[in-house]
Parts: structure tokens; C-alpha cells; sequence
């Protein structure tokens, strides 16, 4: 099984892993309380290993990696949170040691991090549905969920060490309880990855005959993409639009769940690449969404245009949203503001880098259904 994920991981996931996630030797911390932070781990997590061998401080380093790195999370707090985030559970370090060495916040962000895991439950009890329940009671900060994403990915990737057991256990929780937290946040590159790790364990045959379709879709290819991106491009600058245009990929579960939704036999009419132009305000929106539909009248899809600015999403996703039907299959063009763009890539994150301190708003209720799945 870890050999069939490591080849057929999808192309995001290998991204992710090797520009983001960082060794211990390879960390460099940024400002005095990351570097103390950095420092303590290496300290008290002398010696301890992962199930692959690897010092147990190139997790730490990873999480503390990827909420920086990928995600963008500036706040020295939040990343010393996530070089920290095991140490109470791990060590016999105390929460009221890190809250007097650390700082009140960074010791609360580590408390919820231990709770989001499940701290506290005995070894019988951290099953699907303790997990689950332990969400339920939730109400978590933006940044104890953020953490606990990069946590959750870096664990997901390195997967392959364990028990079939543990690995279909991991996945399951994955997919019912942290993907929709990612989803709910607006954190999607994070939520597409997760879905794929999650689904490659728990459905490879299936996962492996939807890359095998996927991967040479005629809308991946190098002249299909320059092709659209160079038509976009210049059409808003002909309309004297200032802009930028780019691509992104659906990941497989998602385009799966999509094919299954319509009752499709392919992923012809499946978005699988979206197009996203983006622009300085929402008038400037309207008006390439209406100068798409102008010029390609014959390709557009009226039946399939959303308009999520007048009605965001409940997670805050905001775009307008034209679809092409074409000779290569269905085409995305999400046309966005550049705030709102900003908020679709990484959601709460694109607050925290603003400095925005009030995210209560934010903060994770989620609703279950009576199986315990996440419904809102």
C-alpha cells in the first residue's frame, strides 16, 4: 500500500512535500521566540524517533514548515505553537512550563492542539467517534485547527510505516473530521491534499483508475493550458482590465465525488482545471464575466455559472464562476478580487497574515449528522 501512494500521489501533494516540508537541520527560525522554541524541542525530544526511523523533531519542524511556508501563517506565536504542539503530550514537559517560558497564547494553542488530537481519551476510546465527539465539542480558534491541518498532512504523507490498521484508521478519521474543518475554514489547497491521502488508502483501486483517466486529459496538457491562460490574459487586457491569470487543478477525490454527483461514466463534463482571473474590485468581475459570455457564446454554459460574491459561500468563498463546454471537456473560469482571491486560497489564514486579531467569527461549530458526519 505505501509503495502504491508514493507513485500515485497526486501532483499537489508531491509539490507540497518537497517545497514546504523542511528537516530539522534545514529549519531556520524566524525571530527570537521561534528560535528558543526550536531550541527546547531539540532538548526534550532528544532521542525519540518516528515509526520510519526519523528524528521525531523532523515532524515538529514539518508542521511548523508548512503552516509557514504553504500556508503563510507569519505569527511567531502560531509557528513556535506548532514546533511545541507534541511536547506535553511526549515529554514530561507541563502546559504550565510552556506557558511560563513561551507565553500564555502559545500554551493555549498547544492545549487545544492535545484536545483537538484526542488527549485525554484512553487508547479504547480513540476510535472514529470519540475523535469525532471531541469536534463536536468544539468552538476551536482558527489557528488550533491550521495547526492541527499541517499536523494532520505531514502525518498522512508518511503514512506508509504502519499498520494497515492504523493507516485505514488515520484515513477514515481524515476524511470525516479534517477535511471539512479545511473545507469550513476555506483552506483548499490543504483540504484537496488531505482528501487524496485520505482516499488512495481508503479506495486505491479507485483512486488509481481515476489518475489513470485524469493524468492525460487533454485539459492538463502544456498547449490547452498556455493556450486558455494566453486567451484570458488578453482579453482583460483589451478591456483595459489590470490582472492575473491562473490555473488550478481539482484534486482526484473531488473530481471523483463530482463525476458521481452528475452520473457521469467519464470526467468530460467534470471541471477538472479552473481558470481563476483576477481582478482589482467586483466591478471589474462583472464585467469580464460578461465579456466571456459575449465572446464565447456558443461555449458557455448558462445553466452552470454561479455567482458566489452576492452570495458567498458558507466558508467565504467568493467568485464568480462561468463554465465552458469545449471539445477537450468542461472549463472553470473563476473570475475573483484580489482580496477575495486572497481569502479562497488559504481563508482565516489570509486574515491572520493581516494582522486581523478578532477571528471569533471563525471559530469551528460544527454540525453532525446522526451517523456523526460533518453536514455544515
Amino acid at each position: 500500500m505505501g509503495k502504491m501512494l508514493e507513485k500515485h500521489k497526486s501532483e499537489l501533494v508531491v509539490r507540497a512535500e518537497a517545497e514546504y516540508v523542511k528537516k530539522t537541520e534545514e529549519f531556520l527560525p524566524a525571530g527570537e521566540l521561534e528560535q528558543r522554541a526550536y531550541e527546547f524541542i531539540l532538548e526534550k525530544h532528544v532521542g525519540q524517533k518516528r515509526d520510519e526511523g526519523s528524528p521525531y523533531t523532523d515532524h515538529l519542524v514539518a508542521v511548523a514548515s508548512i503552516m509557514r511556508d504553504w500556508m503563510g501563517v507569519v505569527d511567531h506565536e502560531v509557528i513556535a505553537a506548532a514546533l511545541l504542539h507534541d511536547v506535553v503530550e511526549d515529554t514530561p514537559v507541563s502546559l504550565e512550563e510552556v506557558k511560563a517560558l513561551f507565553g500564555e497564547r502559545v500554551a493555549r494553542l498547544v492545549e487545544g492542539v492535545t484536545k483537538l488530537k484526542g488527549g485525554g481519551l484512553s487508547k479504547k476510546e480513540r476510535d472514529l467517534h470519540a475523535r469525532v465527539e471531541v469536534v463536536r465539542k468544539g468552538g476551536w480558534e482558527p489557528e488550533v485547527v491550521l495547526l492541527k491541518l499541517a499536523d494532520r498532512f505531514h502525518n498522512m504523507s508518511t503514512l506508509s510505516h504502519v499498520s494497515v490498521e492504523k493507516q485505514q484508521r488515520k484515513a477514515e478519521e481524515t476524511l470525516a473530521v479534517y477535511v471539512p474543518l479545511a473545507e469550513s475554514l476555506g483552506v483548499w489547497e490543504v483540504k484537496r491534499a488531505l482528501e487524496d491521502l485520505s482516499a488512495f488508502y481508503l479506495h486505491p483501486e479507485k483512486m488509481a483508475e481515476a489518475k489513470k483517466m485524469i493524468d492525460p486529459d487533454q485539459r492538463f496538457s502544456a498547449q490547452f493550458l498556455y493556450h486558455w491562460q494566453s486567451v484570458l490574459g488578453q482579453m482583460i487586457k483589451e478591456m483595459g482590465i489590470e490582472g492575473e491569470v491562473k490555473w488550478q487543478a481539482m484534486g482526484y477525490w473531488e473530481a471523483i465525488q463530482k463525476r458521481d454527483k452528475l452520473g457521469l461514466a467519464d470526467f468530460s463534463r467534470v471541471q477538472l482545471v479552473s481558470f481563476r482571473v483576477v481582478v482589482e474590485n467586483e466591478r471589474q468581475a462583472r464585467e469580464v464575466a460578461a465579456e466571456t459570455r459575449m465572446r464565447m457564446p456558443e461555449d458557455v454554459n448558462v445553466d452552470r455559472a454561479d455567482d458566489f460574491i452576492t452570495r458567498p459561500a458558507y466558508n467565504g468563498y467568493s467568485a464568480l464562476q462561468e463554465t465552458l463546454e469545449l471539445v477537450e471537456g468542461s472549463l472553470e473560469i473563476a473570475i475573483a478580487t484580489k482580496e477575495g482571491e486572497k481569502f479562497n486560497r488559504f481563508g482565516v489564514v489570509s486574515l491572520i497574515a493581516k494582522g486581523e486579531e478578532n477571528l471569533g467569527e471563525y471559530s469551528q461549530n460544527l454540525i453532525f449528522d446522526k451517523e456523526g458526519k460533518v453536514i455544515k
